[in-house]
């Protein structure tokens, strides 16, 4: 239900792989969006390449710089490890509180571990700070199992 029929934007698609991956939930419509043009192309390209012409009728590739509020607001806004560094954190933050649909819009925002992006902990914050309406929850995961070493 959260994907199912919704407006749904993706940002920083990069070659697409969550996006494209929602495609399968029918969503009404999916905006795939990075601020790089090279990435845009690939959108373009597996996007062509993997799914039919049906599915490209309710898929568009836009380029879309978070850093930047737009006035459009969407049903569903959708992102996979886009927050590296403090400011990325805050623009994020500044883009939801700006861009999610009013008491509707929703977000799902899957992040890196803090260990190798050192962002990640400033998002709550900065989610709160920008929006204090937002209602939002945090869920870590385990860190993975270590695997032994071979020699």
């Amino acid at each position: 239900d959260f994907i199912h029929d919704k407006q749904v934007i993706e940002l920083g698609s990069g070659v697409g792989v969550t996006g494209l991956a929602c495609l399968d939930l029918k969503p009404k419509s999916l905006i795939l969006s990075d601020a790089n043009h090279e990435c845009l192309r690939n959108l373009a390209y597996n996007l062509q390449l993997n799914f039919s012409l049906e599915r490209h009728s309710r898929t568009s590739i836009d380029f879309l710089d978070f850093y930047h509020v737009h006035d459009t607001h969407f049903e569903r806004i959708i992102a996979s490890d886009i927050v590296c560094c403090i400011d990325d954190a805050k623009a994020l933050a500044r883009f939801l509180a700006s861009c999610l649909l009013p008491n509707y819009g929703k977000a799902a925002i899957l992040l890196a571990d803090s260990r190798n992006r050192w962002g990640v902990e400033a998002f709550p914050s900065a989610l709160a700070s920008f929006s204090p309406s937002i209602k939002f929850s945090v869920t870590k995961l385990p860190p993975p199992a270590q695997k032994e070493e071979y020699c």
